[in-house]
């Protein structure tokens, strides 16, 4: 275990999700350093760089002002943060390309190991190019990113420590939940009408705040959200579901942590990223790929048990074991990904 080691963490924050990383560090023994990393509404500090933007904005077309001035207050924000923490053992950054280049620098300095999580693919934020030298350790999720020197292979994962309530009883549902994402929308009203003709009820709630989106979501019969619910809630939704539903973003062969929650928590899932199929954990009575017309295979999936997963396996993608790889500690399972999709 990790008892009395310090370590810095920053994390995209999204459904409160660095909480539960948190806890997932402080139940192995971690002293955790969180930084907050919310980028708030801009305000101005004053009406003179209130003019000043409005000047280079008018007169200069220089429509970055703003945003330099906002980066500036983050950055701000980041160091008043890291001031009082003269060392730590390790520090973990998830998608490093938010914070400015000022504040790696100051984490790399007082830090003895640094590691970063970019979970999107490279060039979806290609500012993290400049950041990867700046790292002991730089994981990618994506076996094309691998071609960038000083890189390395991981997948997401799903958290071991997460309490699981026994007496909650399990009900026969298909669940996905996400934000609006058009190119999804068809794939998932295909996949629900699917499950409803077999009798599966879904329960499908999409994040939007747009009023054309927000009409599209209720025009599809799915659940409106007006605002994210935290990723611990997301996660006894999760646990309460005999099914999973994953649909695939296309600018990356990464697996999204929807398949590894149904890994870790026995869960059927139906997902369309057919990358699943190389891995170690794949098996065709857990997992369904929506594929090539490929519907009429749903109901003998839907009617399958589910196989039960070897331990070694589940505890290779489980988050203690991430952790013990990703920082380097002490025995662990190797996390690869396949050479060839």
């Amino acid at each position: 275990m990790f008892s009395d080691k310090t370590i810095i963490l920053a994390v995209h924050e999204y459904a409160n999700f660095s909480t539960t990383i948190r806890k997932g560090l402080e139940h192995l023994g971690f002293k955790v350093i969180v930084l907050d990393t919310h980028q708030p509404s801009f305000k101005y500090k004053n009406l003179r760089e209130r003019l000043h933007n409005f000047i280079r904005k008018t007169f200069l077309k220089d429509r970055n002002y703003k945003q330099q001035l906002r980066q500036k207050t983050i950055e701000e924000k980041l160091l008043q943060q890291l001031e009082p923490h003269t060392h730590a053992d390790y520090a973990l950054l998830i998608r490093a390309d938010i914070l400015p280049e000022s504040v790696v620098d100051t984490i790399r300095k007082k830090t003895d190991l640094v590691a970063a999580y970019q979970w999107d693919g490279l060039n979806r934020f290609p500012i993290i190019y400049d950041y990867i030298p700046k790292f002991d350790r730089f994981f990618v999720f994506d076996v094309k990113d691998l071609s960038i020197g000083g890189t390395l292979p991981i997948t997401n994962f799903y958290f071991n420590h997460f309490k699981i309530d026994n007496k909650r009883k399990t009900e026969n549902k298909a669940f996905f939940i996400g934000s609006y994402f058009e190119p999804r929308n068809q794939i998932l009203k295909d996949i629900s009408q699917r499950l409803l003709d077999m009798r599966v009820k879904t329960d499908i709630s999409i994040f939007s705040e747009h009023e054309h989106e927000i009409e599209k979501i209720q025009n599809l019969g799915f659940c409106h959200l007006d605002t994210t619910i935290s990723y611990e809630d997301n996660l006894r939704k999760t646990i309460s579901s005999k099914i999973l539903i994953d649909v695939h973003i296309n600018e990356h062969k990464g697996l999204s942590f929807r398949i590894f929650e149904a890994l870790g928590y026995d869960k059927k899932i139906i997902t369309t990223n057919s990358i699943v199929k190389l891995y170690d954990f794949y098996d065709e009575n857990n997992i369904f790929v929506w594929e090539n017309n490929n519907m009429g295979n749903l109901e003998y999936f839907l009617n399958a048990p589910y196989k039960k997963v070897a331990k070694e396996i589940k505890e290779k993608y489980a988050f203690e074991n991430w952790i013990h790889y990703v920082l380097d500690d002490e025995e662990y399972y190797p996390i690869n990904l396949p050479k060839e999709y």
